[in-house]
């Protein structure tokens, strides 16, 4: 019952805020005051469990050519997350692809949506994950925020099911063709130094611990993971 009573009183909140916000809007002519009405209205609406209207109303605003950046970005931004909701693939593919050609300039919701559609493949059930990442990553090399994230996703997977050389080497590969993501480099630096400090493999582990340090001179906190596993390397040789 408290539960129900929380979910009224929740829906009762967005009802509120969707009519202060018509009606601040209708005070004003401006096209970007209206586009950002709709935004909120289409959220609102989802917000609210109306999924259907709501992807009508967050469609139409991704498709008007005169959108802001912000208000197209988190229309098809929050598209991805309801088509996702709605186990539909292959619009989740077409709107994220479309918000990262149409807003690359709004990268925080570029990423999100990459790695919220990425993490999804990786662990639907509805398709084969690592086929689907590898398309992925072939498909959308001329967007290298896309082809990184699912390349990174794939290697995670190669490792999680024990895969570990083939993991060292996708990763490896994401290193030496995305240095540019200093967020996925790094990691996949750090990934492949770990990885084969537990195979044995202490030459690469070292060298690629090395090139954290030299590439990312300027993060302290990369720094000191970097040398920590040079460290632990060289108490395990000397045991």
């Amino acid at each position: 019952a408290n539960t129900n009573t929380r979910g009224a009183d929740r829906n009762e909140l967005v009802r509120k805020h969707l009519v202060a916000v018509a009606s601040i809007a209708s005070e004003s002519s401006s096209s970007a005051v209206n586009a950002r009405r709709k935004t909120i209205e289409g959220e609102g609406a989802y917000e609210l469990g109306e999924r259907r209207q709501a992807v009508e109303i967050l469609e139409a605003i991704a498709a008007t050519e005169s959108v802001g950046s912000e208000d197209g970005a988190r229309a098809l931004d929050r598209l991805g997350e309801i088509y996702i909701a709605l186990q539909d693939p292959e619009s989740v593919e077409r709107v994220t692809t479309k918000l990262v050609r149409r807003f690359s300039d709004d990268r925080r919701s570029a990423r999100r949506a990459i790695d919220r559609w990425v993490s999804w493949i990786a662990q639907s059930p509805q398709v084969d994950p690592m086929a689907d990442l590898e398309r992925l990553a072939r498909a959308y090399f001329d967007l290298p925020m896309i082809a990184a994230r699912a390349a990174f996703a794939k290697a995670e997977l190669l490792a999680a099911h024990g895969s570990t050389q083939a993991a060292i080497d996708a990763w490896r590969l994401i290193a030496d063709g995305f240095p540019n993501d200093r967020t996925l480099a790094s990691n996949a630096l750090l990934s492949v130094g770990n990885a084969a400090a537990r195979l044995g493999q202490a030459p690469l582990s070292i060298a690629s611990f090395e090139r954290v340090i030299a590439q990312f001179a300027d993060d302290v906190s990369l720094r000191r993971q970097a040398q920590s596993g040079i460290t632990g390397i060289a108490l395990t040789t000397a045991r």
